[in-house]
This record gives C-alpha cells, sequence and structure tokens, in this order.
C-alpha cells in the first residue's frame, strides 16, 4: 500500500526547471510557457486499488473531461463529460478506483463512467500489467479547441496547473506474480470487497445525475464517444484522464491538455 506525498510517490518526467514541489510535500505545480510544458510520473506501478489527487486546472473556457481504456494496445473506449462545476476556481478530487471487477471514474466522490469486467464476452480489460501514474500540462491548442481553430494566448503564460495530496491507496505492482497476488479476495486487498464489486444503489443515481445534468450554458452535459488511435502492441495506457479547454473563436484560450494517466509498456 502506498500512502505518501509528492517527493516520496512522483518525479518529474520532463520540464522539470517548470515545476515546483511545495509545502511538506503535499502540493504541486506544473508550468506551460512557449518554451516547454512539464509532467510527472509515479515511481511505482500499481495493480488495482485506487488513485486520487486534488487538482486545480489552469483558469479559462469549460472545461471537458475525457476518459477512455486502452489494453492490449486498443484504445476506442473514449467518453467526454462535462462538469457541474468550473474546476479553475478550487481544488476537485479526480479518483480512478480498479480492481478486477470494474474501473470507476469518480470527480468529488461522485461517480461518472463505469468499464465493467466482461472478459467472458472476449472484451479486453485491463487486469495482466501494473500501472504509473502519469500527469502533464502541455500545449495541443493544434487539435484541443475547435479542432484547432483557436490558439494560446501567450500574453496570459505562464499557465499553472495545482496538484495536492496525491493517494495511491493500490497494490504494488512486483511482476507477474502479482496478477494473482493483487487480485485475491483478502482484507488487505480492501478493493476485491463485494461492496466494491459494483456501484451502491445510491452511487448509480449519482451516476446517473452526473450523466443527465441540466444542460450547461454552451452545451449539454450529455456523454459522447468517440475513437481514438489504437496504441502499438507494446503499449498499455489504462483510464487516460484528459481535461481539455474548447473556447469560442474570439476568446481568451489556454488550449493546454492535462492529462491524469496510468500507463505501462510491455
Amino acid at each position: 500500500m502506498v500512502h505518501a506525498n509528492f517527493p516520496k510517490s512522483m518525479y518529474f518526467n520532463w520540464g522539470a526547471h517548470h515545476s515546483s514541489i511545495l509545502g511538506n510535500g503535499d502540493d504541486l505545480r506544473l508550468v506551460l510557457d512557449q518554451t516547454s510544458g512539464s509532467g510527472i510520473q509515479s515511481k511505482r506501478a500499481f495493480l488495482f486499488g485506487s488513485i486520487e489527487m486534488l487538482i486545480k486546472l489552469v483558469p479559462g473556457e469549460p472545461y471537458t473531461v475525457h476518459t477512455n481504456v486502452y489494453t492490449q494496445g486498443q484504445g476506442n473506449r473514449e467518453q467526454q463529460f462535462k462538469l457541474w462545476f468550473d474546476p479553475t476556481s478550487n481544488y476537485h478530487n479526480y479518483t480512478i478506483h480498479w480492481n478486477p471487477t470494474e474501473v470507476v471514474w469518480y470527480v468529488d466522490s461522485v461517480p461518472i463512467r463505469v468499464f465493467r469486467n466482461y472478459e467472458s464476452e472476449g472484451i479486453a480489460y485491463p487486469n495482466q500489467q501494473g500501472m504509473r501514474v502519469y500527469s502533464s500540462l502541455w500545449n495541443a491548442d493544434n487539435w484541443a479547441t475547435r479542432g484547432g481553430l483557436v490558439k494560446i494566448d501567450w500574453t496570459s503564460a505562464p499557465f499553472v496547473a495545482n496538484y495536492r495530496r496525491f493517494r495511491a491507496r493500490a497494490c504494488k505492482w512486483n511482476g507477474p506474480v502479482s496478477i494473482s497476488q493483487c487480485a485475491i479476495p483478502t482484507r488487505g486487498n480492501w478493493w476485491t470487497a463485494p461492496a466494491y464489486q459494483r456501484l451502491s444503489y445510491s452511487q448509480q443515481g449519482q451516476l446517473k445525475w452526473a450523466l443527465e445534468a441540466p444542460p450547461d450554458p454552451d452545451e449539454s452535459r450529455r456523454v459522447r464517444s468517440w475513437a481514438l488511435p489504437a496504441l502499438s502492441n507494446k503499449e498499455l495506457w489504462l483510464n487516460k484522464w484528459a481535461i481539455v479547454r474548447r473556447g469560442a473563436a474570439g476568446s481568451t484560450t489556454i488550449a493546454a491538455r492535462s492529462t491524469v494517466s496510468m500507463s505501462c509498456s510491455f
């Protein structure tokens, strides 16, 4: 089990000169300007458990939350969501809960998506490989805002994304032996308990609310699915969170992409 701060749990994998860890190690900043963005990744890989972080996003236009599951080099399971709050005004909790039965995405403890294990029906499920946690802030104005029509206003740079209290309450990946060790229903493997095998009745109500919440001023808060190119067969990505700002023509927008991902290569 891992319950530690940023210096103990993560490191900067690029743009370290743009980034900083603050206070007692529970706060972190990623920065984007015209020279570079920045990113971090976990030191450990995990198989099953709960990954969470408080994030305060870069101020700008309304965000769209993207979720996806990549297994065996295949994705094409992306779903997009509109949030019911301004994710730039304060910190909000983003959590991915992952066990042998299902993957659930939460925002402020509200489930927004469930991906069930249907391997018995020939649908690949991520349960054979450890995953690392990644987060990055980078320039995506060639596609993220209205297909790249709206460009970054660099006069507002630098752009800062703030992170707080990274927690990985998860099973450490120690090689193939972890495939069975992390999935055995034991008290230590709390994520295998019956309570986590499916959403409760209350959580199902929250999920329905999140998917059917009233439309915001710009766009209905509905789920939209679209396809992404598959990764190579040597890559396995799980639960890719991409939070993308989409601005109107003539508005000030950053067009940066902030991601929180779990990934590994084999």
